[in-house]
């Protein structure tokens, strides 16, 4: 192997075990997309020991040569995602809002929210606060293990520390992912008003979420049916955006081949 890939992959072990460190004792997070981060600390760590060893089987060129185009081509194409991403058509009407749904992000361990989500409920509380007194807040999130409970239930009390008014949240406790998020928001949305469920598509609604999910939520919210959605995000915190943005990436992959290959979500 040759020195500076040794060192190209020690600095990359050291990196995603002390990234994965700052994100569990910042954020509470230790699963998900977040295990990436060592899984790449062991891989390269590996690596490295063979060679140390001389252990490490030479790779044919052909080969070598195959993985690297798979490589350049995975890499435009998360820069195409990357540019979908950063590219959200933020913007809140000038009139009045009927509804507002707060997408969730997950809960620390404590059943407080992360970094990422707190800053989405201090944008959310700002908006009502900015809006007609009359405007729900569908809180979403459902109970993904090993949090204590649904998303919902933490989302509805962080709004109330904020001064958001209890009878104007609504809990959507069911959902697991941001497709059930804004399917299960409309339906709940359906069965509190008495609208039918196509007066809910049909109404102002905005959707709060933060800055790198915002793209995806909105184009999904547009698949399912929602004729008038506007999106309003809330800033990632610098330490989360690399381990944020791959996500996201990651999630807007599996969205495209799920609606290739299944069709779906599709309209309500």
């Amino acid at each position: 192997m040759n020195k500076w890939l040794k060192n190209l992959l020690v600095v990359l072990a050291i990196f995603s075990f002390l990234y994965y460190l700052i994100l569990v004792i910042l954020d509470g997070y230790f699963l998900g997309i977040t295990l990436l981060w060592p899984l790449i600390g062991i891989i390269c760590s590996f690596l490295v020991f063979l060679d140390f060893k001389g252990k490490l089987p030479k790779i044919n060129k052909v080969f070598a040569s195959v993985i690297g185009i798979l490589i350049l081509i995975f890499g435009c194409y998360a820069c195409l995602n990357l540019f979908f991403i950063l590219s959200p058509k933020e913007k809140i009407p000038d009139d009045s809002v009927d509804y507002i749904i707060l997408l969730g992000g997950g809960l620390k361990m404590n059943g407080t929210p992360s970094s990422s989500v707190s800053n989405r409920l201090d944008v959310c509380a700002e908006l009502w606060k900015g809006l007609n007194s009359n405007c729900k807040i569908v809180a979403c999130g459902g109970h993904i293990k090993p949090a204590p409970f649904a998303e919902s239930i933490m989302l509805e009390k962080e709004l109330e520390k904020r001064r958001v008014s209890k009878e104007f949240i609504l809990q959507e406790d069911k959902s697991l992912d941001t497709i059930q998020n804004l399917q299960n928001a409309a339906i709940l949305l359906s069965q509190q008003t008495g609208c039918s469920l196509q007066e809910i598509l049909d109404s102002k609604i905005v959707i709060v979420t933060s800055d790198y999910h915002l793209s995806r939520a909105l184009w999904i919210a547009k698949r399912l049916g929602y004729k008038n959605t506007f999106g309003f995000s809330s800033k990632t915190a610098k330490y989360a955006i690399l381990n944020s943005y791959l996500r996201e990436i990651l999630a807007i992959t599996k969205l495209q081949l799920r609606i290739l290959f299944t069709g779906k979500p599709e309209l309500l």
